[in-house]
């Protein structure tokens, strides 16, 4: 907005004009626009070339590839976990998990895929923010599938081994 300035006779040196145009935006409805949002996101990425880190609301396509294959490794190995433990081949090396175990299987599994989809999601919303100060979310999502990758490698040998599979 431009500055009051007036004259000696006290009109205005730069008569100050409405530049504003449409309805006042705080007098909509916010529900629709809520609504618009959730389906196209709004932030790409960072407003200044000069962030670091920052949180956005539109996702790359290949971050749910990454989730959900994640989500289905989990399920795999709660899977295969649960296979190898009752054939004695294997002892649950969590204790909380272990415990939980041998009180209700069906906890045990749920908390796990609980456990894992909320660190996923997590991961997801950090995809490119910094965490811990030095990693980009999205690399730690490839880390995550990456062990999961490794630990059902080796539960699959596992099995082959015991006669399981």
């Amino acid at each position: 907005m431009e500055a009051d300035r007036r004259l000696p006779d006290g009109t205005l040196a730069f008569p100050l004009r409405e530049r504003r145009e449409g309805t006042d935006r705080r007098l909509r409805s916010h529900l629709a626009s809520d609504w618009t949002y959730a389906y196209r996101g709004r932030r790409r990425a960072s407003r200044r070339d000069s962030e670091e880190s920052t949180l956005v609301d539109l996702y790359d396509p290949a971050l749910l590839g990454l989730a959900v294959g994640i989500m289905v490794l989990s399920v795999l190995d709660a899977a295969f976990t649960l296979m190898l433990i009752q054939a004695g081949v294997v002892e649950e090396a969590n204790p909380f998990m272990r415990w939980l175990m041998e009180h209700d299987t069906q906890i045990f599994v749920n908390l796990k895929i609980v456990l894992t989809g909320a660190a996923v999601v997590f991961l997801v919303l950090c995809s490119n923010a910094l965490v811990a100060g030095r990693i980009r979310g999205r690399k730690l999502l490839y880390a995550v599938l990456g062990l999961y990758l490794l630990v059902i490698l080796y539960e699959v040998v596992l099995l082959r081994v015991s006669g399981i599979a």
